[in-house]
């Protein structure tokens, strides 16, 4: 059977469409006593400039008294003690927990310590992560100082002052407000699909959703994910050229509220999922919403389908800057 998608390098590198939120699933399976690394990514970034930052959010785990969350992100970490990283705080029903959220653009890594004398059955942990493409704005903000020749220009730019502006608080714009000014406002339509799938134990492609054939200038969000398959069922992904972009366990899925999971998939082209399950299951239902939205001049510098020259000089800065 086709397995859930860790965050690893391999994502980290795939991230290519400025912002991308994937969910990640551990489970539902035996935790053995002792340390269970989930992931350790030791290079986030595949330049010796840093361009993209990793944001660790969205902690869901099964309750227990004995497990603990130990994670680490370039210098700093957060250790598994007693009083800070006990799953028995969580929320119930494995519902995602939104005050965590980490970030590094070196190295981050998650483990689980189960502290108890024997091993757990069944034990769920879901997490998400997000990779951003940094802006001048945002290296000032968390310290960094590489910068690329182009990051240069808009610090040295007048007209755009960043560093004033990030330091009497005004940039970074919060992620969310970006996804509003300049996703939801060139929205052309959100659709939902709402279906019944077979699955077995071969992998089979259900849906495939293609962006708008009106020459080049609309693209594809991957919003909400909904799967109650009950049984181990494999959802995956394919993003383009992307294949198994975001694979994830259809057993996770069991918040007491039955909300999506909130992703933030961008592709040009199509999104193509997939199905696989350790038996036959007839009608498993799966909710799944995608944007189509219309590109702008933004967009294309984001996600690095112009560059300086193709676009206004001072609007390409200022993207750059992340003061728009």
């Amino acid at each position: 059977m086709a397995l859930s998608v860790p965050f690893s390098q391999n994502q980290a590198f795939s991230a290519k469409y400025w912002y991308e939120r994937l969910q990640y699933t551990w489970g539902p399976q035996t935790l053995n006593t002792g340390n269970t690394p989930v992931f350790n990514v030791s290079k986030l970034n595949s330049t010796q400039v840093p361009q993209w930052v990793a944001e660790l959010s969205g902690i869901a785990a099964t309750q227990n008294a004995n497990v603990f969350l130990d994670i680490a992100f370039d210098r700093n970490s957060i250790p598994a003690l007693v009083n800070q990283g006990a799953t028995d705080a969580l929320p119930s029903g494995v519902r995602s927990y939104s005050g965590l959220l980490v970030r590094a653009t070196r190295n981050m890594s998650l483990q689980m310590q189960n502290l108890g004398f024997s091993s757990i059955d069944n034990f769920q942990l879901n997490y998400q992560v997000a990779m951003r493409r940094l802006t001048v704005a945002d290296k000032i903000l968390l310290g960094i100082s590489q910068f690329t020749q182009d990051e240069q220009d808009a610090l040295r730019n007048k007209s755009i002052d960043i560093e004033g502006l990030v330091s009497r608080g005004a940039i970074p714009i919060p992620i969310e407000t970006q996804i509003e000014r300049t996703y939801r406002n060139r929205l052309i339509y959100s659709e939902e699909r709402l279906l019944h799938v077979d699955a077995d134990l071969s992998d089979t492609s259900f849906l495939t959703i293609r962006a708008s054939e009106t020459g080049g200038d609309s693209f594809l969000v991957l919003r909400h994910i909904a799967i109650e398959g009950g049984a181990s069922v494999v959802v995956s992904v394919d993003r383009d050229e992307d294949s198994n972009y975001m694979g994830v366990n259809g057993a996770a899925f069991v918040d007491a509220d039955d909300r999506p999971w909130d992703v933030f998939v961008p592709a040009l082209r199509y999104l193509t999922f997939h199905i696989q399950a350790n038996s036959i299951i007839q009608g498993v239902p799966i909710r799944i919403v995608v944007w189509h939205v219309k590109l702008s001049d933004i967009l294309r510098i984001r996600f690095g389908l112009v560059g300086r020259g193709q676009v206004p000089d001072d609007l390409y800065l200022r993207v750059i800057a992340g003061v728009v």
